[in-house]
């Protein structure tokens, strides 16, 4: 009779790995037996028993068997880790950083913390069926696989299923929903001592982590019954399934039907629903972007969810309402007047903005600089004044060396006194019961308009002096020459 190699430990079972990133590469290919719990059996590839030692290497075709009340942890690489249940076999090879785990009896969960590269390859193996592994964490019995975590490809039946976290596979059913209810203790107690997994669990969305947790007793309360049923020998690959210590147990002659969720041109995911049962979408809410003109807001799914009884696509329901943007009044000389929020497409408007007098001038508000128009973004305008002009605070009055008087055209018999920018503009410079002679310079914004040698008289007019008004203008009248009587 060949012998074999039993071990008796007891090791608390930690799933979260140590190496470091850095020995990610010259690690990828080494696998270990690293942690075991109960009673474990190792055999070479010529199935000869091995000696056990503490995080023993193990080398392509060597296969591991645990016991009743056993499991063990085999560390493939820094990364990538499976567990086996109690009453379980593999059998492992590689070749480069290609990894295969056939599995010959039992059941174990997989946990894939990084996803894998172009490069890399890990398939679990039953007699039914090929699970490949990127990047996730699940459960693998002889018929049955569920990804809790990430995602992977089943091969079954010269058919290939894309498998994602919260589903289940088995050959004779297809893709189906994974319950709480149904995932094996094994799986749920790592969830529990493990962290990391937890924290990716809640990432993804799918499960609840504390549920997972609560379900613990309920799922040991369910093996232990189903082993006390079973009453079979768990080594026997081609077993009856009903004999195997199972999880996600569904009622293989149900109908399950396809339910695609989708956002704006995008399957957020995929689920199998069973005839008859209501949908119900359990990943994260659905967002559109906000574009120039709306933001939008998630309202509900189109058409209305209702039981399956066919594949169907739902698809999501947004509300939409305009953008708001402000809009920048300011005054002339730069000062912020006010703001206001404009929602997208309606012109801006605002009250009419006032200009104080001065003693030059008084403003009058002719609009606004851009004028406004119908609101695509955040904008500012600018008051316009139009400044009228008194001359007769701007042209200085005569003196003694320049004894002349100021007159203005009139018009209706009143003196044309103010102008606006733009206007033409006429003033007279005369003298009245004085004959004498002087010299001067008239200037227009630091501008001279002329220079005049006038002699006055009571016969001789006036000396007429006419511009276009600019913008604040200033007039100096300078004496060249004294005034000198006659």
């Amino acid at each position: 009779m060949k012998r074999f190699l039993t071990l008796v430990l007891t090791l608390v079972f930690l799933m979260g790995l140590a190496a470091p990133a850095s020995a990610a590469k010259a690690k990828a290919a080494t696998m270990r037996l690293q942690l075991a719990e109960g009673s474990v059996t190792v055999r070479d590839a010529a199935g000869i028993p091995v000696s056990y030692k503490s995080n023993m290497q193990l080398y392509s075709g060597y296969t591991v068997t645990t016991g009743d009340k056993s499991s063990a942890y085999i560390l493939l690489d820094d990364s990538k880790a499976v567990k086996l249940d109690r009453n379980t076999s593999v059998l492992i090879k590689k070749s480069g950083r290609k990894l295969k785990v056939k599995l010959k009896a039992g059941q174990l969960i997989f946990n894939v913390a990084a996803p894998l590269d172009s490069g890399e390859n890990l398939e679990i193996r039953t007699s039914s069926m090929v699970v490949g592994i990127r990047g996730s964490s699940g459960v693998v019995s002889l018929k049955e696989v569920v990804f809790v975590t990430g995602h992977g490809v089943v091969h079954s039946g010269g058919k290939s299923y894309a498998v994602s976290g919260g589903q289940g596979f088995q050959p004779r059913k297809g893709v189906y929903p994974a319950e709480i209810s149904t995932l094996p203790s094994i799986y749920l107690k790592e969830v529990r001592d493990n962290s990391q997994l937890r924290e990716r669990i809640r990432a993804e969305g799918v499960y609840d982590t504390d549920q997972l947790i609560a379900a613990i007793p309920a799922a040991e309360k369910r093996e232990e019954e189903a082993r006390r049923a079973a009453q079979a020998d768990v080594m026997d690959p081609s077993v009856d399934e009903s004999t195997v210590p199972a999880f996600g147990k569904q009622n293989s002659t149900a109908r399950y039907y396809t339910v695609t969720w989708v956002s704006e041109g995008k399957v957020l995911r995929t689920d199998q629903v069973e005839e008859g049962k209501t949908p119900s979408y359990s990943g994260q809410t659905p967002t559109k972007k906000a574009d120039g003109q709306n933001t939008y807001t998630f309202t509900g799914w189109s058409p209305k969810i209702s039981p399956v009884t066919e594949d169907v696509t739902y698809t999501a329901v947004f509300s939409n309402s305009k953008q708001s943007y402000t809009i920048t009044w300011k005054n002339d000389d730069g000062k912020v007047i006010d703001t206001t929020t404009v929602s997208y497409g309606d012109t801006p408007t605002h009250s009419n903005p006032t200009k104080a007098k001065t003693n030059k001038a008084s403003y009058t508000f002719t609009g606004w600089d851009p004028k406004p128009t119908a609101v695509t973004g955040d904008a500012t305008y600018t008051a316009v004044f139009e400044a009228t002009y008194d001359f007769t605070a701007i042209i200085p009055e005569g003196t003694d060396n320049m004894p002349y008087q100021l007159s203005f055209p009139t018009k209706g018999n009143k003196p044309v006194t103010t102008a606006k920018e733009g206007e033409e503009f006429t003033f007279y410079l005369y003298l009245s019961g004085v004959n004498g002679s002087f010299s001067f310079e008239i200037r227009l914004n630091g501008i001279k308009l002329g220079s005049e040698s006038v002699y006055f008289s009571k016969e001789l007019g006036a000396v007429v002096c006419t511009f276009i008004v600019p913008k604040d203008p200033t007039i100096e009248i300078e004496s060249t020459s004294d005034y000198t009587p006659n």
